[in-house]
């Protein structure tokens, strides 16, 4: 016997719109369910559904209201928790409904499975999987330093924004018939500079980041919803995805609040928000346990069976190797690095601490970002430092206006090859001390290696430019700034601190 299908059925939402759901039953009884709601069209899934179904597993996947064949207005995320809960009504209804459900989905997707979590108020949720997770619009669209993220923005909004389809590789395409279509000003009007409209979706991410709206404010699961969660999870993400700080967030802060909590995995590879192998970095392929799609069909399994497995697997960007360290029984101890008016970035107790504080500075040109930038480069490593953690850089600053330091941490190799670590970026208005947390590490820094720090005024187009005099945001002229730090000290600043523990590889 087939399989059964059903497809476009229409999930009656509690305020009268409806939403086209896919369901996809396996021959006999289902011995679990796996739910799907996105709104990069349902149809990308037909396929995944018929593979649960040969498994035994029923497969729901839905379009989120006002995409594809979905009635209704798309406000990104306001009304994922609502239409979650009418859909798990709708599911409860069904005589064929299983005991146990996993909610899965990836980016936005990942978002809407951690409200089907979250809305499950007759415990059939029994584990997420959520893969380079996006729990709000603030999440993807800005940096945690509040910038809008401006290079992700347009790209998203080109392919998905002011429609009910997408319109897939369309500013992919336009970047290449306009190699400088990110240096448009004003950036508030991009959207129009490639035809769409700049309507409320669009400006969203800029009114927020104008009015300095708490970063992760508009998340659709809040942090304190997620520790009292009780689901297994199954984290998935990759180390060159923005969202990677996500990933290890909620690996961490899932279903902490209860006293017994319930099984968490995390994979993360050398990956970005596709869940590919970046085209400019020599990473391996997906294949082989640790595949993603592999991972999961292993995870849902065990977890529908009744037995959420609880494992780790980091690819190692330092060491080229799999890691399942979780050094949970041991806190990190802090390496403090210390820059130098030489260039030169020194562990600090090879820092006098009589040593004068001494300017250092740069000429930062908005419409120039490429240019000026201070950099420091450690010794070569005498012995393996694994970074676990989040480091931070503390900085003493001074400028004549409002600036932007961003701060990023490479490896060099012996051969001279450039590896990023870290990012950070601030913001600042007024001369004093600024710390700059940087993004989560999980990594061994080799013997022989050099560590680099620089500091810059930019990180364009990832980041929108400051425009000095101008608005960020609004401005169609632009300023240069002179950026300056103190050096040294009875506190030597600039100081990189680095959370080590011992390496899993010696």
């Amino acid at each position: 016997m087939r399989p059964r299908v059903q497809l476009g059925v229409d999930v009656p939402t509690r305020d009268g719109c409806a939403l086209a759901t896919d369901v996809v039953l396996p021959t006999t009884r289902p011995v679990g369910a796996v739910v799907v709601r996105t709104p990069y069209g349902r149809g990308n899934h037909t396929a995944e559904g018929l593979h649960w179904a040969a498994r035994g597993i029923a497969f729901v996947c839905q379009d989120v209201r006002g995409r594809h064949d979905s009635t209704g207005e798309w406000v990104p995320f306001r009304h994922e928790r609502a239409d979650a809960g009418a859909l798990l009504d709708w599911l409860s209804r069904q005589g064929w409904c299983p005991d146990r459900v996993v909610a899965s989905g990836s980016s936005y997707a990942a978002g809407t499975a951690w409200a089907v979590a979250a809305e499950d108020s007759a415990g059939l949720v029994t584990g997420v999987v959520s893969k380079v997770p996006v729990l709000g619009t603030d999440r993807v669209k800005r940096d945690p330093s509040g910038i809008v993220r401006l290079a992700e923005h347009l790209s998203w909004w080109g392919e998905h924004g002011a429609s009910r389809g997408s319109r897939p590789g369309y500013v992919s395409a336009a970047l290449h018939t306009d190699p400088r279509l990110f240096e448009h000003l004003p950036v508030t009007g991009l959207a129009d500079r490639i035809g769409l409209s700049g309507d409320a979706g669009w400006m969203l991410p800029f009114h927020r980041a104008t009015a300095a709206e708490p970063y992760g404010s508009d998340d659709c699961v809040p942090p304190e919803e997620l520790a009292a969660l009780d689901v297994a999870g199954l984290h998935i993400g990759g180390w060159f995805d923005d969202m990677v700080d996500e990933t290890i967030r909620h690996a961490e802060v899932v279903g902490s609040a209860l006293v017994t909590r319930p099984p968490q995995s995390v994979l993360i590879g050398p990956w970005d928000h596709r869940m590919a192998p970046p085209r400019t970095t020599a990473a391996p392929s997906n294949v082989g346990p640790r595949d993603p799609a592999s991972a999961q069909v292993r995870w849902i399994t065990d977890t529908l069976a009744g037995s959420p497995p609880r494992w780790n697997d980091l690819y190692d960007m330092g060491t080229g190797r799999w890691s399942t360290a979780v050094p949970e029984d041991r806190a990190p101890t802090t390496t403090r690095w210390v820059g130098t008016t030489a260039g030169s970035l020194v562990p600090r107790r090879d820092v006098d601490d009589d040593t004068d504080s001494r300017p250092m500075g740069f000429d930062h040109h908005p419409l120039r970002p490429d240019e000026g930038r201070l950099v420091w480069t450690s010794p070569p490593l005498s012995r393996p430092l694994r970074v676990w953690g989040r480091p931070v850089l503390t900085l003493d600053v001074r400028t004549d206006t409002e600036a932007d330091w961003v701060a990023c941490v490479d490896t060099e190799s012996v051969g001279g090859e450039r590896s990023p670590v870290a990012t950070g970026c601030r913001s600042t208005r007024a001369a004093g001390r600024v710390r700059i947390p940087l993004t989560e590490v999980r990594r061994t820094l080799c013997a022989g290696d050099r560590i680099v720090l620089t500091l810059s005024g930019a990180d364009f187009p990832r980041l929108a430019r400051n425009l000095g005099a101008s608005d960020r945001y609004t401005g169609t002229s632009a300023s240069p700034t002179n950026q300056g730090i103190s050096c040294g000290g009875t506190d030597p600043v600039p100081a990189l601190d680095l959370p080590l523990t011992e390496p899993e590889h010696p």
